[in-house]
């Protein structure tokens, strides 16, 4: 689900642009960009489930766990840049919990990235992740669905997953 654009701490669920986090309210007088201008969903792949590693195997099904610094307290540039404590299989594993990356998903790195999804306290800073060759599927909140091209200009494509940016998009 749509956790926002995912720049500067706007990944953290509580002061997002995006329309779901823990306690979310958001209803459709919130989507100020409009609802054929906003993601709703978007496509993500189940981790791996394998045992933690000190390594990368696989960027498209593992996260890249890191630490250092408080809750919502480091942006998704530095957290990009810290260093792994550990890469693990639980991504999107289970929906229902109230960690960010179980359900979330940003606009923040384009689809099918080599960068994997990182997690911060329970946070995500995260891309669309699918087994499409060239992109990813993502639905708008008008019902409709786009392909998202891996190409996409990545600017474009955090303003998709921002509702209030005030950025009205044409063909993307």
């Amino acid at each position: 689900m749509n956790d926002g654009s995912g720049l500067q701490t706007n990944y953290c669920s509580s002061s997002n642009d995006g329309l779901f986090w823990r306690g979310s309210k958001t209803r459709f007088r919130d989507i100020i960009d409009g609802t054929s201008n906003t993601a709703c969903m978007a496509e993500t792949l189940f981790g791996n489930r394998g045992p933690d590693t000190t390594t990368l195997v696989d960027p498209q099904r593992q996260l890249k766990r890191v630490s250092g610094g408080p809750p919502c307290g480091v942006t998704s540039d530095a957290m990009l840049t810290m260093p792994a404590r550990r890469y693990e299989g639980r991504r999107s594993g289970a929906w229902a919990l109230s960690t960010g990356y179980h359900s979330l998903v940003h606009g923040y790195l384009p689809p099918n990235s080599a960068t994997p999804d990182h997690t911060h306290h329970g946070e995500v800073v995260s891309g669309p992740r699918s087994m499409h060759t060239g992109g990813a599927q993502l639905s708008l909140c008008d019902g409709s669905v786009r392909f998202v091209s891996e190409n996409v200009d990545i600017n474009t494509l955090r303003y998709l997953f921002a509702r209030n940016d005030g950025q009205v998009l044409g063909e993307f």
